[in-house]
Protein backbone atom coordinates (compact mmCIF):
# COMPACT_ATOMS: atom_id res chain seq x y z
CA UNK A 1 0.00 0.00 0.00
CA UNK A 2 1.74 3.37 -0.88
CA UNK A 3 0.14 4.94 2.29
CA UNK A 4 2.44 2.87 4.46
CA UNK A 5 5.57 3.68 2.67
CA UNK A 6 5.35 7.72 1.46
CA UNK A 7 4.74 11.05 2.50
CA UNK A 8 0.90 12.08 2.69
CA UNK A 9 2.21 14.75 -0.25
CA UNK A 10 3.61 11.55 -2.30
CA UNK A 11 0.02 9.65 -1.42
CA UNK A 12 -2.32 12.78 -2.28
CA UNK A 13 -0.62 13.38 -5.77
CA UNK A 14 -0.25 9.80 -6.54
CA UNK A 15 -4.69 9.41 -5.79
CA UNK A 16 -4.93 13.35 -7.33
CA UNK A 17 -2.91 11.59 -10.67
CA UNK A 18 -4.92 8.21 -11.11
CA UNK A 19 -8.04 10.08 -10.69
CA UNK A 20 -7.57 12.07 -13.39
CA UNK A 21 -6.43 9.33 -15.93
CA UNK A 22 -9.36 7.04 -14.87
CA UNK A 23 -12.25 9.99 -15.03
CA UNK A 24 -10.44 10.80 -18.55
CA UNK A 25 -10.40 7.67 -19.90
CA UNK A 26 -13.90 6.26 -18.31
CA UNK A 27 -15.29 9.76 -19.47
CA UNK A 28 -17.89 7.39 -21.23
CA UNK A 29 -18.34 5.05 -18.90
CA UNK A 30 -18.08 6.64 -15.79
CA UNK A 31 -19.51 4.22 -13.49
CA UNK A 32 -17.03 1.39 -14.34
CA UNK A 33 -14.43 3.95 -13.34
CA UNK A 34 -12.47 1.82 -10.68
CA UNK A 35 -11.77 5.12 -8.94
CA UNK A 36 -15.30 5.36 -7.58
CA UNK A 37 -14.53 2.82 -4.75
CA UNK A 38 -11.52 4.22 -3.85
CA UNK A 39 -11.55 7.33 -0.72
CA UNK A 40 -9.47 9.78 -1.18
CA UNK A 41 -6.59 9.89 1.53
CA UNK A 42 -6.94 11.64 4.82
CA UNK A 43 -3.68 13.23 6.11
CA UNK A 44 -3.77 12.23 9.80
CA UNK A 45 -4.82 8.41 8.43
CA UNK A 46 -2.02 8.41 6.07
CA UNK A 47 0.42 10.10 8.82
CA UNK A 48 -0.48 7.36 11.40
CA UNK A 49 0.10 4.30 9.58
CA UNK A 50 3.03 5.29 6.90
CA UNK A 51 6.61 4.64 8.12
CA UNK A 52 8.04 7.01 5.95
CA UNK A 53 10.25 9.54 7.92
CA UNK A 54 10.19 13.66 7.51
CA UNK A 55 13.45 14.48 5.99
CA UNK A 56 15.29 17.15 7.63
CA UNK A 57 15.03 20.46 5.88
CA UNK A 58 18.00 21.88 4.75
CA UNK A 59 18.67 25.79 4.52
CA UNK A 60 21.47 27.72 4.93
CA UNK A 61 22.67 29.70 7.88
CA UNK A 62 23.90 33.13 7.97
CA UNK A 63 27.56 32.11 7.62
CA UNK A 64 26.70 30.11 4.68
CA UNK A 65 24.44 32.73 3.17
CA UNK A 66 27.68 35.37 3.44
CA UNK A 67 30.10 32.59 1.54
CA UNK A 68 27.18 31.67 -1.11
CA UNK A 69 26.24 35.44 -1.89
CA UNK A 70 29.96 36.04 -2.29
CA UNK A 71 30.80 33.29 -4.28
CA UNK A 72 27.32 34.36 -6.81
CA UNK A 73 28.57 37.62 -7.16
CA UNK A 74 32.50 36.96 -7.96
CA UNK A 75 33.99 38.50 -11.38
CA UNK A 76 37.07 37.29 -13.38
CA UNK A 77 39.98 39.90 -13.58
CA UNK A 78 38.05 41.27 -16.91
CA UNK A 79 35.23 42.08 -14.77
CA UNK A 80 33.18 39.54 -16.35
CA UNK A 81 30.78 37.61 -13.72
CA UNK A 82 31.81 34.58 -13.11
CA UNK A 83 28.26 33.19 -12.78
CA UNK A 84 25.97 34.54 -15.35
CA UNK A 85 23.01 34.13 -13.38
CA UNK A 86 24.80 34.51 -9.97
CA UNK A 87 22.98 37.36 -8.85
CA UNK A 88 19.71 35.89 -10.22
CA UNK A 89 20.31 32.90 -7.42
CA UNK A 90 20.73 35.60 -4.48
CA UNK A 91 17.49 37.49 -5.83
CA UNK A 92 15.46 33.95 -5.59
CA UNK A 93 17.18 33.87 -1.78
CA UNK A 94 15.55 37.32 -1.10
CA UNK A 95 12.04 36.38 -2.06
CA UNK A 96 11.31 32.90 -1.73
CA UNK A 97 10.44 32.18 -5.28
CA UNK A 98 10.06 28.47 -6.71
CA UNK A 99 12.33 27.92 -9.32
CA UNK A 100 9.78 27.54 -12.13
CA UNK A 101 7.91 31.07 -10.48
CA UNK A 102 11.52 33.15 -11.16
CA UNK A 103 12.79 31.37 -14.40
CA UNK A 104 9.37 32.78 -16.18
CA UNK A 105 9.56 36.63 -14.78
CA UNK A 106 10.16 39.06 -17.24
CA UNK A 107 11.84 42.23 -16.76
CA UNK A 108 8.41 43.91 -16.88
CA UNK A 109 7.17 41.96 -14.18
CA UNK A 110 10.02 43.41 -11.58
CA UNK A 111 8.32 47.35 -10.28
CA UNK A 112 11.21 48.84 -9.37
CA UNK A 113 9.66 51.72 -8.19
CA UNK A 114 7.08 50.32 -6.01
CA UNK A 115 9.50 47.20 -4.93
CA UNK A 116 7.20 44.69 -6.01
CA UNK A 117 7.16 41.54 -8.03
CA UNK A 118 4.71 40.06 -9.89
CA UNK A 119 4.39 36.40 -10.10
CA UNK A 120 1.93 34.94 -12.71
CA UNK A 121 3.33 32.31 -14.24
CA UNK A 122 5.84 29.33 -14.00
CA UNK A 123 8.22 27.26 -16.19
CA UNK A 124 7.57 23.91 -16.37
CA UNK A 125 9.25 21.13 -17.92
CA UNK A 126 7.38 18.20 -19.42
CA UNK A 127 7.87 15.04 -21.27
CA UNK A 128 8.37 15.40 -25.11
CA UNK A 129 5.87 12.99 -26.86
CA UNK A 130 5.87 11.69 -30.13
CA UNK A 131 2.64 11.91 -32.99
CA UNK A 132 1.31 8.91 -31.07
CA UNK A 133 1.51 10.28 -27.26
CA UNK A 134 4.74 8.17 -26.71
CA UNK A 135 6.98 9.88 -24.93
CA UNK A 136 10.73 10.67 -26.29
CA UNK A 137 13.18 10.51 -23.53
CA UNK A 138 13.48 14.03 -23.64
CA UNK A 139 12.06 17.15 -21.61
CA UNK A 140 10.48 20.56 -22.34
CA UNK A 141 10.17 23.55 -20.98
CA UNK A 142 7.06 25.85 -21.23
CA UNK A 143 5.28 28.37 -19.68
CA UNK A 144 2.44 27.85 -17.80
CA UNK A 145 0.35 28.85 -14.35
CA UNK A 146 1.64 29.22 -11.12
CA UNK A 147 1.32 26.24 -9.15
CA UNK A 148 -1.62 26.65 -7.08
CA UNK A 149 -3.93 29.62 -7.26
CA UNK A 150 -2.19 31.56 -4.57
CA UNK A 151 1.02 31.77 -6.99
CA UNK A 152 -0.64 33.93 -8.21
CA UNK A 153 0.54 37.06 -6.12
CA UNK A 154 3.12 40.24 -5.93
CA UNK A 155 5.69 39.93 -3.70
CA UNK A 156 7.44 43.02 -1.73
CA UNK A 157 11.05 43.22 -2.55
CA UNK A 158 13.56 43.48 0.67
CA UNK A 159 16.44 45.64 0.43
CA UNK A 160 18.50 42.93 -0.89
CA UNK A 161 16.42 41.58 -3.32
CA UNK A 162 15.96 44.77 -5.14
CA UNK A 163 19.94 45.41 -4.98
CA UNK A 164 20.74 41.99 -6.91
CA UNK A 165 18.02 42.01 -9.49
CA UNK A 166 19.06 45.56 -10.40
CA UNK A 167 22.75 44.46 -10.41
CA UNK A 168 21.76 41.53 -12.86
CA UNK A 169 19.98 43.82 -14.92
CA UNK A 170 22.87 46.41 -15.47
CA UNK A 171 25.01 42.97 -16.04
CA UNK A 172 22.45 41.95 -19.02
CA UNK A 173 21.78 44.91 -20.36
CA UNK A 174 18.24 43.54 -22.17
CA UNK A 175 16.87 45.15 -24.84
CA UNK A 176 13.31 44.88 -23.87
CA UNK A 177 11.22 45.14 -20.85
CA UNK A 178 9.31 41.37 -22.66
CA UNK A 179 12.73 39.56 -22.51
CA UNK A 180 13.64 36.89 -19.61
CA UNK A 181 15.22 37.07 -16.61
CA UNK A 182 17.24 34.45 -17.22
CA UNK A 183 17.14 34.49 -21.05
CA UNK A 184 18.43 31.66 -22.97
CA UNK A 185 18.84 31.34 -26.37
CA UNK A 186 15.99 32.86 -28.44
CA UNK A 187 14.87 34.86 -25.45
CA UNK A 188 13.23 31.50 -23.84
CA UNK A 189 14.24 30.80 -20.15
CA UNK A 190 17.42 28.68 -19.59
CA UNK A 191 16.00 24.87 -18.17
CA UNK A 192 15.74 24.55 -14.70
CA UNK A 193 19.20 22.02 -15.08
CA UNK A 194 20.78 24.58 -16.10
CA UNK A 195 20.06 26.82 -13.20
CA UNK A 196 20.09 24.06 -10.72
CA UNK A 197 24.06 23.04 -12.18
CA UNK A 198 24.70 26.51 -11.63
CA UNK A 199 23.41 26.84 -7.93
CA UNK A 200 25.07 22.98 -7.67
CA UNK A 201 27.87 24.32 -8.54
CA UNK A 202 28.53 27.72 -6.85
CA UNK A 203 27.76 25.57 -3.59
CA UNK A 204 30.61 23.04 -4.09
CA UNK A 205 33.05 25.94 -4.97
CA UNK A 206 32.23 28.05 -1.75
CA UNK A 207 32.43 24.75 0.50
CA UNK A 208 28.74 24.48 1.07
CA UNK A 209 28.57 21.32 0.17
CA UNK A 210 30.87 18.11 -0.46
CA UNK A 211 30.81 16.30 -3.77
CA UNK A 212 28.74 13.40 -2.27
CA UNK A 213 25.88 16.02 -0.79
CA UNK A 214 22.76 16.07 -2.89
CA UNK A 215 21.24 19.84 -2.53
CA UNK A 216 18.66 21.62 -4.24
CA UNK A 217 17.47 24.73 -5.34
CA UNK A 218 14.14 24.49 -2.91
CA UNK A 219 17.05 25.30 -0.42
CA UNK A 220 17.03 28.96 -1.53
CA UNK A 221 13.10 28.65 -0.93
CA UNK A 222 14.02 27.56 3.06
CA UNK A 223 16.26 29.73 3.98
CA UNK A 224 14.11 32.52 3.05
CA UNK A 225 10.78 31.17 5.13
CA UNK A 226 13.15 30.11 7.58
CA UNK A 227 14.43 33.68 8.13
CA UNK A 228 10.93 35.11 8.26
CA UNK A 229 10.39 32.93 10.60
CA UNK A 230 13.32 33.46 12.88
CA UNK A 231 12.21 37.29 12.59
CA UNK A 232 8.75 36.36 14.15
CA UNK A 233 6.47 36.97 10.86
CA UNK A 234 3.37 36.32 10.97
CA UNK A 235 2.78 32.83 9.56
CA UNK A 236 -0.37 34.20 7.38
CA UNK A 237 1.91 37.01 5.99
CA UNK A 238 4.53 34.38 4.94
CA UNK A 239 2.18 32.01 3.31
CA UNK A 240 0.97 35.04 1.07
CA UNK A 241 4.81 35.98 0.27
CA UNK A 242 5.52 32.59 -0.96
CA UNK A 243 2.09 31.83 -2.76
CA UNK A 244 0.62 29.32 -0.15
CA UNK A 245 -3.10 29.24 0.65
CA UNK A 246 -3.07 28.46 4.28
CA UNK A 247 -0.37 28.25 6.86
CA UNK A 248 -0.62 24.40 6.93
CA UNK A 249 2.99 23.91 5.47
CA UNK A 250 4.33 26.45 7.15
CA UNK A 251 3.34 25.09 10.44
CA UNK A 252 4.14 21.65 9.85
CA UNK A 253 7.50 22.26 7.83
CA UNK A 254 9.11 25.15 9.67
CA UNK A 255 7.37 25.71 13.02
Amino acid sequence: MIAGKHSYSTTKKTYELLNQFFKYYYSNDINNNPMNMVIKPNERTVNEISIYETKDIRFLDQNEIDIFIAECIKTWSTGKPKYKFGNGLVFILYTGLRSGEALSLKWSDIDFKNKYVYVNTASTRKRERDSDMLPTGKFINYIGDTKTKAGNRKVYLLKNAQHYIEKLKELQKPKSEDEYIFSGKNNFPISHRTLYNTFKLICKNCGIINNNENIGLHVLRHTFVSFLCREGVDKMVIANIVGQSDTKMIERVYY
